[in-house]
């Protein structure tokens, strides 16, 4: 069997397997035993924190780069009928996280088979990146302390679009994004006499859409989406005392996620202030913009030696993704990688990475890793 074979097997039975955010401790150990049964020179350094790790080769004198896949499934029941579809009910590889970690373990094969002369290689194997806490946890993760890389680069695949089309830009690619939870808590009284009530409900449509207009005002594309307001209980006689809102914030721009949330804050107190009410505010799930400020020309001109289609993106995507995280401390890239125009679209049941992509994506990390020390 080809190692190329071998490593769709491995995809198959990630996917068959998925764990979710902060439950990959099975995922981990696969991928640790097969990295040391393969790779024995590879030195593996695991989080204390999480379940996420890193494997390391120094090949020689020269920079460091670092290629970085998702451990995590998604609570979706997956409604394919494959043999190897999901196991577990209710938890699925929707994403194609299965198919990201394959493409590193193809990247380092690869990398093995060249046996470089220079230069540091790393594999980031991240978890909860669905959550939004997983590159958190890395950064701060005291085992990986000394994980500084030169470059860390990941891809995303992207249904919907030609099968293989690299799609880069500079500047933000995904957007930023993050969920609030407003809870409001007025008084109570009979519905016959709701003058003696401090009901939110009459108020929360006025929060919502001036919550609504805020994008309006932004520097760049932001957005924002109501996702439930729930209040009350299924009586007729009673005029409620409790509403709770919850919305989601997406921004083009990290400045403007933070304005948009500045901006809920202020009406949070507003309501305090004007009402006399009890206001809880809280924010879920927050992910950074995601840059791309310092190697989107490396990525298309790899693309033009390796005679793959590539595109510049004209806006960034929507969806939002933790990579931004490592911008912070790190020179980053991420790019996205076309699964198919037929491919059903990422967290849809009935979503499946194509193999032929785990190729694709393993060259373009190798030529950078080639190009990035050839500087």
């Amino acid at each position: 069997m080809s190692f190329a074979e071998t490593i769709e097997d491995v995809r198959h039975y990630l996917h068959q397997n998925p764990e979710l955010s902060g439950e990959e401790k099975e995922t981990s150990t696969f991928l640790e035993e097969f990295l040391l049964e393969k790779f024995p020179d590879y030195k593996i350094q695991r989080a204390s924190e999480s379940y996420g790790f890193v494997a390391t080769k120094t090949y020689g004198d020269g920079p460091h780069v670092a290629f970085r896949a998702e451990l995590d499934g998604l609570p979706i029941q997956e409604e394919n009928d494959f043999e190897y579809k999901s196991k577990i009910d209710g938890k699925s590889h929707t994403c194609g996280h299965d198919g990201h970690m394959s493409v590193l373990l193809s990247t380092l094969h690869k990398l093995e088979e060249q046996q470089p002369t220079v230069g540091t290689a790393s594999f980031l194997f991240q978890p909860a990146e669905e959550t939004g806490k997983g590159a958190e946890q890395i950064l701060g993760d005291p085992e990986l302390i000394d994980f500084h890389p030169d470059a860390l680069i990941a891809l995303h695949n992207v249904p919907g679009e030609p099968l293989g089309l690299v799609l880069s830009k500079p500047d933000t690619f995904a957007c930023g994004s993050v969920g609030f939870r407003l809870y409001m808590e007025g008084k109570t009284a009979h519905a016959a006499h709701p003058e003696g009530a401090v009901n939110p409900l009459l108020f929360s449509k006025s929060i919502l859409d001036e919550v609504m207009c805020l994008p309006e005002k932004t520097k760049g594309f932001s957005l924002a989406t109501p996702i439930a307001l729930h209040s009350g209980v299924d009586s007729f006689g009673v005029s409620p005392a409790d509403a709770t809102l919850l919305c989601t914030l997406r921004a083009a721009l990290s400045s403007d996620l933070d304005w948009l949330m500045s901006e809920v804050r202020r009406m949070t107190r507003a309501i305090k202030e004007i009402h006399g009410i009890k206001a809880e505010l809280s924010f879920k799930e927050y992910f950074p913009s995601t840059p791309n400020n310092h190697f989107h020309e490396d990525i298309a001109n790899i693309c033009a030696n390796l005679n793959r289609p590539f595109e510049i993106m004209q806006e960034p995507f929507r969806w939002s993704e933790d990579f931004g995280h490592y911008a912070k401390r790190f020179k980053t890239h991420m790019f996205g990688l076309g699964s198919g125009l037929s491919t059903a679209p990422l967290h849809a049941s009935t979503f499946d990475f194509p193999n032929d992509l785990i190729e694709s994506g393993a060259e373009i990390f190798v030529e950078f890793y080639n190009r990035f020390l050839a500087k």
